[in-house]
This record gives structure tokens, sequence and C-alpha cells, in this order.
């Protein structure tokens, strides 16, 4: 297939209009359990409906070249997070692969997108089934490209048993961060702070997994902001509210500063230096020590796996570049689609590119 820069290919523009029609009948379907979750997903749903931004996106991403599908794509998606879902199959279907997709807590909405788009079994199979005791061979039997989106464990597993001649696309385990510098006395942003923290419960690698705030002081005095907060927090599963008063006692022996709501289950710990073992499992991790110092820290404890960093106040001055994404806060979780994903643009990942050379 070919594209300029002005138009599409005909079976791109063709699956487009097709998808642009599909959307609009799964707008009822829910994404998530959690009302604030499933209300973003929603208003996100309307970026995969604007045909000049997806033109723009896909012309951007291919140009003139020469390309083809892959050809069968396995998309194994961490299903935390609904909207990684939709994007990987809405970039197998518009790049022209065929999909083979894992699923369970994802089944109604994928199921809901193959027959919108009247996609029949032979180019969509939907796989409900749990990873234990799964028969890898027949899994990626015809597999030509694998979609990866989840922790170690799953990169681990499809690296040891992919064949060397299948496209691994891997979304490993990142974390993310907010660095808060409020001039003077100003009020923090509280319920932007508190909604990109606890959306989607703080399990996909957009959701800020600490705050970086330069000023003890000023860390003292978000931490009073947001306790009357946690306990409006959308509940935890129970297994998590379990985990996170268990390490709030523990870090009470320890006398470490952390307030725990045990309805919500959130937490909130302060620290003068960032000690990831002196945190909560889920919540708002203070650190007031010096940026540059907790920056290099991060950087170090976790090597090319720092992902968004989001930022409120004076625009932070030191190298950020260990992030691959920067961002205001209140749409770290708003990835533009022509945007990069953990370095790298993921649509061009899904095809194979032809070089056409003749005799000079």
């Amino acid at each position: 297939m070919r594209s300029d820069h002005h138009h599409l290919d005909p079976l791109m523009e063709e699956r487009l209009l097709r998808l642009h029609r599909g959307l609009e009948q799964i707008e009822g379907i829910s994404f998530s359990d959690d009302p604030a979750t499933d209300a973003f997903c929603r208003e996100r749903l309307q970026a995969f409906q604007d045909l000049p931004l997806l033109r723009r996106t896909l012309r951007e991403a291919f140009g003139k070249h020469t390309w083809r599908p892959l050809g069968m794509l396995l998309l194994v998606i961490s299903e935390s997070d609904p909207l990684g879902t939709l994007s990987g199959f809405l970039g197998a279907f518009l790049t022209g692969n065929r999909m083979r997709l894992k699923a369970r807590r994802s089944l109604t909405l994928l199921q809901h997108l193959k027959d919108a788009l009247s996609l029949p079994d032979e180019a969509c199979t939907i796989l409900d089934w749990e990873s234990a005791g799964q028969d890898d061979r027949a899994l990626l039997r015809g597999v030509d490209g694998v979609v990866l989106a989840g922790g170690e464990d799953l990169i681990r597993h499809y690296r040891r048993v992919t064949p060397a001649s299948v496209r691994l696309i891997e979304f490993g385990p990142k974390l993310s961060a907010l660095v808060l510098d409020p001039a003077g006395e100003e009020a923090f942003p509280l319920d932007t702070l508190v909604a990109e923290t606890t959306l989607f419960l703080q399990e996909v690698c957009s959701s800020p997994r600490f705050i970086l705030l330069p000023d003890p002081t000023k860390g003292q005095r978000l931490l009073e902001a947001l306790r009357p907060r946690l306990s409006l927090a959308p509940t935890l599963p129970l297994e998590q509210r379990l985990a996170q008063f268990a390490k709030a006692r523990e870090l009470a022996l320890r006398q470490s500063v952390a307030v725990h709501d045990p309805h919500s289950g959130w937490g909130i710990t302060l620290t003068p230096c960032l000690a990831p073992d002196l945190w909560l499992p889920k919540g708002f991790q203070i650190i007031t020590g010096p940026l540059r110092l907790s920056l290099d820290r991060a950087a170090a404890l976790w090597p090319g796996r720092l992902q968004t960093v989001g930022y409120w106040g004076r625009e932070p001055t030191p190298d950020l570049s260990p992030f691959t994404r920067i961002c205001p806060l209140g749409v770290m979780h708003c990835r533009p689609l022509s945007a990069s994903h953990d370095g790298f643009f993921p649509l061009p990942a899904l095809v194979s590119f032809v070089s056409r050379e003749t005799v000079s």
C-alpha cells in the first residue's frame, strides 16, 4: 500500500470510514465499574471519531512510503487499561492486519467492536481464557506479530516462547510522576491532582505513582489538603484495601509519615527522599527532597521505565529526559493520537515497509 501527504490509500480510507461508523455503535458500552474512569473513557472515545485527526495521524505515520500489513497480530493487552485495548484493536484494524485477541474483562467491548465493523472470524478472533496452562504453540500458530502491554512476567514469557521470525511490539511496565512547584501560597489544584491519580485506580502506566515537591513545608501542606479527599476517592477492591491497611500498619511501626483511609483504601505518604519501600501500594507518595536528586534516583531505580511526567506551577528547569513524555497536569492520561508511546511510534510497528530500488 502507498499513500501520499494529502490522501490515504483507498483501502485505509475505506477502513477509516467503517471505523467511524462502527464506533458510533459502541457509545453505550461500559469501560469500567468506576464511574469516573468510565466517563473519562467515553470522553476519550470522541478522539477516535475525529476523522480529520485520524487522517492526519495516519498520513504522518506512513507518508509516501510503500508498506504492507504484518499479517496476523496477537494482541495481549492489560485489561486494567480499556483505552489501551481499544487502541490496539483500532491500530490493527486500520493497518489491515488480522487479529487474535486474548481477553476476559474486555470481552463485551471487543465483541461489540467486532460486530460493529462486521469482521468475520478469520479477520478477528477473540479468545476468552486464562493464561495459566495456555498452549503457547497453538496461540502463536500463524502469528506474524505480537502486541504486548503488561508487566515484566508477561513480557519475559512471550520473549521466551515467541519464534524469532515473529515481531514483538512491547509496551512494558512504566512509571509516571508529578512535579509540583507552586509559587508562594498558591492553592494546589486538588480536584485535578486527585483525578489524575485515581483514574483507572492508578493501574495504568500514565498514572502518577509519586509526586516531587522540592519545598518540605509545601509538602506537608499538600498532605493536609489531600487528607480529607481520601474518603471521597473511588473505593479500591477488597484485596487492595487489605494490602493498603497492612502496609500502613508497617509504616506506622517504622514511624513513617503515612495517612490511610480505611473506607476507600487510598493513602498518602511523605518522605524527604525518594524511598519506594516507604510507599503505600496505592495513593499519593509525596517526596520533598531536591528535585534533581529525586530525578536522578528515579532514573537509577527504574532505568528505561519512566514514562509520563506531569507538571504544575513553574515549569521544571531540571532535565526531565528520563521520561518519554512531558505534559501539564490534567492531561497525563490524554496522550495525543499522533504522539509517540514509550519513545516510539506504535502504528508503523504494525506494518512492514517495502524499499523499492531501481537500476540507475
